[in-house]
């Protein structure tokens, strides 16, 4: 993880201005002065070299698309069950470029009569071998344009990567996870607003001779959140009282994402954006936090909807008589779920306690959970849940552990 900012000054770095590793959007290298006529189809030259020369990208501010509104194809990878998509056999010895040209169909539905026109006000993140470009439209959105010929096709082990797969497969899952979150209120409180998958067809030079092919490529349309994720803030410098109201804020809000029946998988500071944030008014005033500080969970590209037809885990959760979903009663404890998962975010635990002790304190009475049992003399063992019943309507209870432990 990337080293969180200094911010002892008032300014803080805001939302736009970071990627989703952290790394400031004014670090990135354009490939040359190259101004935008407004069309995506201009030729803007090429970069790198060998297998992984590509054009440079045509993300740039000013330029305008016309998205078509695309229903994305079954999410596959981590724990889906979808076959992935047919790659060239010889893919492997093929070039980025002819690799991407050569994806026959994106899969899904095009919506050709839903589009919308749209302009780059600005760039989160953008360029050669950073993923998803992250990009502000009308000044109001961002973009997550999953374009796999900006992927990074050769790992720093010397493998080819598949791009293609790469970046489909992060489209098909962050798109399933937010079609998903659009069903709970809950949920939508505590992820950027969002406003539904679409195609951009980019003219790509297919050679440094001019010859252009035309490519279909996702992306998802969000909120443009105006905020600080919680890497840019240097937690040493907010009182513990603070540190622990913002901490607690992310963990709450993370659980009731997962209580849908979502699983993360990519939970740490640079994927969770505070909004109204100001240094002054919050350093040492947790009522503030309270009050006004809210949180933004973002990042879904490697998420598992646990509910969806094709997870793998899907047949283990619970049903109700008619085969519909059915959610337990009660959140999962975050004492139970975090035991031992903190590492990321240790600098935000007060110095004062361990991150398993501050669980306990913070958790250990909330009726929104199903209470645990956690003995303090064993830290390393996991918590116990009071109740073995799935659907949170008592049961027995046997921890295993002294009658000395802490209980709810």
């Amino acid at each position: 993880m990337d080293k969180p900012k200094d911010v002892s000054s008032n300014e803080l770095p805001t939302a736009e201005a970071c990627d989703s590793s952290g790394t400031n959007a004014s670090t990135i290298t354009v490939c040359s002065p190259v101004e935008a006529s407004g069309s995506p189809s201009e030729d803007l030259g090429f970069i790198g070299s060998g297998r992984c020369e590509v054009p440079c990208p045509p993300y740039i501010v000013g330029t305008t698309f016309t998205a078509i509104s695309h229903e994305p194809p079954a999410p596959f990878g981590r724990d889906y069950t979808t076959k992935m998509p047919g790659l060239p056999k010889t893919w492997k010895e093929m070039s980025q470029l002819d690799t991407c040209l050569s994806r026959s169909s994106l899969g899904g539905q095009s919506i050709t009569h839903v589009t919308r026109t749209m302009t780059i006000t600005a760039t989160i993140r953008s360029g050669y071998g950073r993923g998803a470009q992250i990009l502000v439209m009308d000044n109001d959105m961002v973009a997550k344009v999953y374009d796999p010929l900006y992927y990074e096709f050769v790992s720093e082990y010397g493998y080819t990567e598949p791009v293609v797969s790469d970046a489909d497969g992060d489209y098909s899952r962050e798109a399933a996870a937010y079609a998903e979150l659009q069903l709970s209120q809950a949920d939508v409180d505590m992820t950027p607003r969002y406003y539904g998958t679409f195609t951009i067809d980019i003219d790509t030079p297919a050679n440094v001779h001019g010859n252009k092919q035309k490519r279909s490529v996702p992306l998802i349309l969000l909120e443009h959140l105006r905020g600080h994720t919680m890497a840019d803030i240097d937690p040493t410098t907010l009182t513990d009282g603070v540190r622990s109201a913002i901490l607690k804020k992310a963990i709450i809000a993370e659980s009731i994402i997962h209580h849908i029946g979502i699983n993360h998988y990519d939970f740490c500071p640079r994927n969770i954006i505070i909004l109204n944030f100001h240094q002054q008014a919050t350093a040492s005033n947790p009522e503030h936090i309270d009050k006004q500080v809210r949180i933004k969970v973002i990042d879904f590209n490697v998420a598992t909807v646990r509910w969806h037809p094709k997870c793998e885990f899907q047949y283990l959760h619970v049903r109700d008589g008619t085969g519909k979903k059915k959610s337990l009663s009660r959140m999962l404890s975050p004492i139970d779920r975090n035991h031992g998962q903190m590492m990321e975010f240790y600098d935000w635990v007060p110095e004062c306690t361990t991150a398993e002790e501050w669980l306990w304190e913070q958790f250990h009475g909330d009726k929104r959970f199903r209470p645990v049992f956690w003995d303090p003399k064993y830290p390393l063992e996991s918590p116990k849940y009071l109740d073995d019943s799935e659907d949170d309507s008592g049961g027995s209870s046997d921890s295993g552990i002294s009658m000395e432990v802490k209980k709810e």
